[in-house]
């Protein structure tokens, strides 16, 4: 398996305050588990503020950039400048 270090995931399974939540792969843990480092904690009652965490690689999808065009810039509240 590639080397996933870096890579933008969502996270698509375990608890609920998760689900949706994006961030980066920082590390892998074990033969099955990524620590992702989130974009913004996340409050779990009775644990606090949640800033990263281990998921199984099947729980989390890779977010690619696509490319930007030209449409984009042009149709963009602040026109890209």
């Amino acid at each position: 398996m590639a080397d996933r270090y870096g890579q933008r995931v969502e996270i698509l399974g375990g608890m609920s305050e998760f689900v949706g939540k994006t961030g980066r792969i920082v590390a892998k843990e074990g033969p099955a588990f990524y620590r992702v480092e989130l974009d913004q904690p996340v409050h779990i009652r009775g644990v606090g503020m949640v800033a990263d965490d281990l998921w199984e690689s099947r729980l989390l999808r890779t977010i690619r950039n696509r490319p930007v065009s030209v449409e984009d810039i042009a149709t963009s509240p602040a026109g890209w400048r």
